[in-house]
Formats: structure tokens, C-alpha cells, sequence
């Protein structure tokens, strides 16, 4: 199998796809599949707004972020529970 990764002039990332048969020696391929250019970015939870559950997130170069909500269910308990208790709190933020 051979993965090829490269930018269209359209700026997104295209991925080609060629696989071969190791039997039978046959072969497929697949060009010019879209994929999404996601970005990773590090957050520390500097506080979580009463009422509306927004949380204010910083990250490494001191910019702040308070447009994300408190997830809802076991990981918002969570994370409520661990700031309550003044616990540093440092998460993965994926965005396309």
C-alpha cells in the first residue's frame, strides 16, 4: 500500500491511495481523496463561567479563548469536579 499526501491549488490537503495484491497481483487505486486539515492546540482551563457554563480557555502564547461550553455529561462533571478543587486542568483542542 502507498499513501500520498499533497496540497491542491484549492488549498486543502488531497490524499492518493494506491494499494496492490500481494496473491494475486492485482491492484486498486484511489486519487485525489479530500481530507480535512485539522489543527491541535493546547489549552489550560483558567476558569468556567457560573451560569452559562462557558469555559475560558489559554494557551501557550497567553491568547484566551471562552467560546467552547462545558461538555455535558461525565467529562463536564469531570472537569467542574477537578477545577473545583483548583486542580490544573490542561487539554487537546482539535479544529478544522
Amino acid at each position: 500500500m502507498k499513501i500520498s499526501t499533497f496540497r491542491n491549488d484549492k488549498g486543502s490537503n488531497t490524499v492518493s491511495v494506491s494499494a496492490y495484491g500481494v496473491f494475486g497481483g492485482s491492484s486498486a487505486r484511489d486519487e485525489n481523496v479530500e481530507v480535512t486539515h485539522v489543527q491541535k492546540q493546547q489549552y489550560a482551563l483558567v476558569d468556567i463561567a457560573d451560569g452559562n457554563d462557558f469555559l475560558a480557555l489559554r494557551d501557550d502564547n497567553g491568547n484566551l479563548r471562552e467560546d467552547l461550553q462545558l461538555p455535558k455529561g461525565n467529562l463536564g462533571e469531570s472537569l467542574k469536579a477537578c477545577y473545583g478543587k483548583n486542580e490544573d486542568i490542561v487539554g487537546m483542542l482539535s479544529v478544522d
